[in-house]
């Protein structure tokens, strides 16, 4: 099963702030200090673009992986019907 990235992903990937927003909707951040007081847009958040950008890298990144593990699961199936060795990736695709 395939995961969606969000915007949060994107955020996420990029540094490390207290934020909420609601969906999807990049203009209606609003940013909390330690104690979740609302504050001001912090100097060194992304850009929207900059958030699109990370969140299109985690994307990718994400499908790359599942892509991986299908490949690593039906090449685990054939080995295993064919009475092969498995790799470790293999391996750790099966569900016991």
């Amino acid at each position: 099963m395939a995961k969606y990235c969000t915007l949060s992903d994107g955020i996420n990937k990029l540094g490390n702030w207290a934020y909420s927003f609601s969906d999807e909707d990049l203009s209606t951040l609003k940013f909390y200090d330690e104690s979740g007081n609302e504050v001001s847009r912090p100097v060194d958040f992304p850009t929207d673009e900059q958030i699109r950008t990370a969140k299109a890298d985690a994307q990718t990144e994400t499908d790359a992986k599942d892509a991986q593990r299908d490949a690593d699961k039906a090449s685990a199936k054939a080995k295993l019907i064919a009475g092969e060795a498995l790799t470790e990736a293999e391996a750790d695709t099966i569900v016991l």
